[in-house]
């Protein structure tokens, strides 16, 4: 619906106000009931950004969920309708109110629950895939509830997917785990006949509430004074592209998995975890572009206390910036990245996105390239007696480039996904780029000690090509005539083309030889 809004804020009289949604439809506000709130200060960055591309799909997040085992698709359908209802921000609407961002919560919403039958394909798995790649890039309607999108596919009778979309606006990551996880242990509890604990989500008006708080705080102000003091000789953005561009795309993706027994053991440590491979996205940084000063983004939830149990949209990125050398090692440069990480988890509740417009560099020059997202959940639900697997599809929007890392899979491997803007990066450089990169990070996680000018970069291949096939300068020479002579002979062949550029002044080869003549008769004068 297009909003438009004769409401005050505290809709102190709601038998005479209405909603128009532009085709006569009125909403009275005993439909809205009280659930009108100001927008978090996250919801109304992405709402803005709405604005400027309408219906992008590059606001899509989303993840699906492989059940092993044979489910009953009803009680399934009536367990997630049940979790819709508890959960506030997936009957969520943002509308402007008076120049505002306003959030409100509808009591109900109409929506379906899709089953689509791949069992009988050839490849049921693969065309499984290739429908959710496809829906992936299905924008929503902002105007128009709801901004989840979900789908049950039957690849075998023992095995179905279960799809998740959503609008960036009303969830992050750790949201769509949150709801996973409720999802399962309702359907867990339905299944074997009994009831399911009550919901420990809080309503979204307790976080909205706290965000409007924080806005107005001594804490909001400090923190603020914080970022403008870290950042008032922030360097020049390093990226692995030669360009900037917005994100009026979906991302491009490439993942690879990785067996490392020291790369499994951070995930006991997730502070640890944070701090190589934070070090290692800059020591790659560094590598392949020569810059000594690296700021790199670092995704956090931007929640605490009882916020981190209520799915919503929080989530934001924190500016950090490590000094490199070629004669540190990398456990120097952990020391750098956990005081860098643990200094602005302090003061992780101001956005990004603020802080570039009060620096004036949110669109020219943007605070980092990279970002480095870590989703260190157990993403193991169990549905009764069926067993699961989660993948992600997607994160956020992706401006430069985001490296992601998930905690190990069931058969120990640890999933490392690339997600690149792809108006700026092709997808062969992306695929180098990961493969370059996975050396450089298990160089740092086997041997934290040893200086990163001695890490291997290059695959053989293109250690091969750099100083074998590009030297190889080799050719035959007409032995029997001087430089002079070859040249002159080329003048006869090209007198007209180009032979030098200097400064700004170019000659042919015509003029060239005259000038060269001309020295030439004084030199013998």
């Amino acid at each position: 619906m297009n909003y438009r809004i004769n409401i005050n804020d505290q809709l102190t009289n709601p038998d005479n106000e209405w909603i128009d949604d532009g085709e006569r439809n009125l909403i009275t506000c005993q439909d809205i009931g009280p659930q009108l709130f100001a927008a978090s200060s996250a919801q109304t960055e992405i709402w803005l950004a709405e604005q400027i591309n309408p219906c992008n799909p590059v606001y899509n997040i989303g993840q699906y969920t492989e059940i092993h085992g044979c489910i009953d698709p009803a009680v399934f359908e009536e367990s997630l309708r049940a979790v819709v209802q508890e959960t506030e921000t997936l009957r969520c609407q943002l509308i402007e109110v008076n120049g505002s961002i306003r959030a409100f919560v509808v009591p109900s919403l109409d929506w379906s629950l899709p089953t689509v039958d791949f069992s009988s394909k050839a490849a049921p798995t693969r065309e499984a895939a290739r429908w959710m790649e496809v829906n992936f890039e299905t924008p929503f309607d902002m105007k128009k509830g709801p901004l989840f999108y979900y789908a049950l596919l039957k690849v075998a009778a023992d095995c179905f997917i279960w799809y998740q979309r959503y609008h960036h606006s009303v969830m992050d990551g750790h949201s769509g785990v949150l709801v996973a996880r409720r999802v399962a242990h309702f359907y867990s509890m339905r299944i074997r006949g009994r009831k399911a604990d009550k919901s420990y989500f809080s309503p979204i008006s307790h976080l909205l509430g706290s965000d409007a708080r924080y806005r107005g705080s001594f804490a909001f102000e400090r923190d603020k004074k914080y970022w403008m003091r870290r950042c008032s000789d922030w360097p020049a953005t390093v990226t692995l592209a030669n360009r900037y561009a917005p994100a009026l795309r979906h991302r491009l993706r490439q993942t690879a998995y990785i067996s490392s027994q020291s790369l499994r053991e951070l995930f006991s440590d997730h502070s640890r975890l944070a701090n190589q491979i934070t070090v290692a996205v800059a020591v790659y940084l560094y590598r392949f572009t020569g810059a000594e000063e690296i700021p790199l983004g670092f995704t956090v939830a931007a929640r605490l206390g009882e916020d981190r149990l209520t799915p919503s949209m929080t989530a934001n990125v924190l500016p950090i910036r490590l000094s490199v050398h070629h004669t540190n090692s990398a456990m120097e440069l952990m020391v750098q990245a956990a005081e860098q990480i643990q200094r602005g988890l302090r003061h992780q509740r101001y956005r990004s996105e603020v802080l570039g417009r009060d620096l004036d560099r949110l669109h020219t020059q943007p605070l980092f390239g990279p970002t480095v997202n870590l989703m260190p959940f157990d993403y193991g639900l169990s549905f009764g007696s069926c067993s699961s697997t989660t993948h992600n599809l997607g994160n956020a929007t992706v401006n430069d480039l985001m490296v992601s890392i998930y905690s190990p899979s069931s058969g120990g491997e640890v999933r490392i996904d690339f997600d690149a803007n792809p108006d700026i990066y092709s997808e062969a450089e992306l695929i180098a780029h990961q493969r370059r990169f996975l050396k450089v990070l298990g160089a740092v996680v086997d041997d934290p000690t040893q200086s990163i000018g001695r890490i291997d970069l290059l695959e053989s291949d293109e250690r091969n090509l750099l100083l074998k096939t590009w030297n190889r300068t080799e050719t035959e020479y007409q032995l029997d005539r001087c430089v002079h002579q070859l040249f002159e002979e080329q003048t006869k062949r090209t007198p007209e083309a180009v032979a030098i550029v200097h400064e700004g002044e170019q000659l042919s080869y015509a003029q060239l030889n005259a000038r060269a003549n001309r020295l030439a008769h004084q030199l013998v004068a």
